[in-house]
């Protein structure tokens, strides 16, 4: 049976998936111009992987059962890190700026330094499943779901997070060792474990507010204020946001407030248009965002290697800029439907294993 979809986080995930690409085309397109130390970087930058996290989180599988959580993590580890793996191997085999090392030694810098490849996707998996496994453990404690058993349980699942993230706070503080913030993307983890969290509270507690006048009231004062702490801080922190993020704590705690206010913001906006037939039918493409993201990377990757940048821009270049990067956020878009739509590479690249069923040979041996 086919899902309903929820046009708002299909919007989200839209948003972020037309953003990260942008960022990606011009951090390698303006190399030469520290175009990451500009205002142009930092705002999408800021929300475009934490609206990612955020719905990501609102749609973690709340388990009632062992079997349902088993399920789930068997689902998520193959969809999130056989996919990722898969692609960071074609990177290293097919891709010039890889060939310098030997397979080894790339894999080593895999887990040493994650971010070197497609290390969101590992961050989601450390992150989504043990909320899973957290809000399973407290269900079991709280099993009726009133607020005052949600709130107990939304602590549960909080203190159990915050104990787990210790680990990787270890590793983060290693950083004159064979770990740091790099390594196993510890950095990300911390950075967008409670931007999750957010996503997963949001779902928790929505459906027990009620819709009227003082709450649609709440929600526009929310939107302008989040809009406004938001862009306040990026434009006082625009330089170095990227660079920022492994800096200081007060560093990193500003840019994280101005990154969970930015996604709130923008989860508010998604909610006010969602109703409009044309964003219905935008949104839709939302739901390719996963492997979007291994695709436009791959690709990127792969035409900068054959990029020849100029040393200076006049008006026209960067007019080309900005219409390559459309073409190419379209170019990626309509690779990635294609891919997704036949069985065999949807399966072989994305671990979507769940349509085995429209194989041929598995359609032929069904009962009619």
């Amino acid at each position: 049976m086919m899902k309903k979809r929820l046009t708002q986080f299909d919007l989200l995930k839209f948003l972020a998936m037309f953003f990260i690409c942008l960022i990606h085309f011009f951090q390698r397109f303006y190399s030469s111009y520290s175009y990451i130390n500009t205002i142009y970087f930092a705002l999408p930058y800021s929300v475009a992987l934490g609206l990612f996290f955020f719905t990501g989180g609102y749609f973690i599988k709340r388990s009632h059962t062992i079997k349902e959580l088993l399920y789930y993590i068997l689902k998520t580890a193959i969809i999130y890190l056989i996919p990722a793996f898969l692609f960071t191997c074609l990177s290293i085999w097919f891709l010039p700026q890889y060939e310098g090392h030997n397979f080894g030694y790339w894999m080593m810098i895999l887990f040493r330094y994650t971010d070197s490849f497609y290390w969101y996707f590992l961050t989601a998996c450390l992150i989504n499943i043990p909320i899973a496994i957290f809000f399973y453990l407290s269900q079991l404690i709280w099993k009726i779901d009133l607020v005052k058993e949600k709130i107990f349980r939304g602590l549960f699942i909080l203190l159990a997070l915050f104990a787990y993230s210790g680990i990787f706070i270890a590793i983060y503080n290693r950083q004159f060792t064979d770990l740091g913030p790099k390594c196993l993307a510890s950095d990300m983890l911390l950075y967008y474990a409670p931007i999750v969290l957010l996503g997963f509270g949001v779902r928790s507690f929505l459906s027990n507010l009620q819709d009227n006048h003082a709450r649609r009231l709440t929600r526009l004062l929310l939107t302008l204020l989040t809009f406004t702490i938001w862009i306040s801080i990026v434009i006082i922190y625009q330089n170095n946001w990227y660079e920022g993020l492994s800096s200081s704590f007060f560093a990193i705690y500003w840019r994280h407030l101005g990154t969970f206010c930015g996604v709130i913001f923008f989860y508010q906006i998604a909610r006010y248009v969602s109703h409009f037939k044309v964003i219905i039918k935008l949104a839709k493409l939302g739901q390719y965002s996963g492997p979007f993201y291994l695709v436009h990377v791959f690709l990127i990757r792969l035409i900068y290697d054959y990029m020849t940048l100029p040393t200076s821009y006049s008006w026209y270049q960067h007019l080309l800029a900005i219409s390559s990067s459309l073409l190419f956020f379209i170019a990626s878009l309509s690779l990635t439907i294609v891919l997704v739509k036949i069985p065999y590479t949807d399966i072989l690249l994305f671990g979507k294993f769940t349509r085995y069923k429209e194989l041929p040979f598995i359609k032929q041996k069904q009962p009619s």
